[in-house]
């Protein structure tokens, strides 16, 4: 497998331990089915990792998913009901994608093999990276939600 598939997971999972702490509720909290489409001026935008930030961060969860080829994404949240998805309320949304290569370091004594690091490199514009200057703001509602996020080079 390559490191570059692994990271997703990683991301998912410390998004998911950091966030299962916050909020209220109990072992299943009132989630809403969501789903929708990422693209970058107009084209589905691939293996992104999308986040729902609760507006109100004191009473809330955060919800995370992937996006496919085809830049469908649907939400899960920790503690999330049988429909996963969000709880019911306002979001700051981010959206990243990286891409991650491996980069050879040449060794510093002699007899010492070279050593390999990662290198990761952003591929969506800075703006939708931090929930805070992020656009994208959304209301996840009772029911099945369809939320598109059209995201633009100049992050508008």
């Amino acid at each position: 497998m390559k490191l570059w598939m692994l990271f997703p997971m990683i991301v998912t999972l410390t998004l998911l331990v950091d966030t299962a702490g916050c909020g209220k509720g109990g072992s299943s909290l009132p989630t809403q089915y969501v789903e929708g489409i990422v693209t970058l001026d107009g084209a589905p935008v691939e293996q992104a990792l999308i986040t729902f930030t609760p507006a109100d961060k004191e009473n809330g969860t955060a919800a995370t998913g992937y996006s496919d080829a085809s830049g469908k994404y649907t939400l899960t949240s920790v503690g999330g009901g049988p429909q996963k998805g969000a709880v019911a309320g306002d979001y700051r949304v981010t959206v990243s994608k990286v891409s991650i290569k491996m980069v050879k370091t040449p060794p510093q004594y002699p007899g010492e093999e070279p050593s390999e690091s990662a290198v990761q490199t952003q591929l969506l514009p800075q703006v939708y990276l931090k929930a805070e200057k992020s656009p994208l703001r959304v209301s996840v509602v009772k029911g099945r939600n369809s939320i598109n996020l059209p995201l633009t080079k100049e992050g508008k």
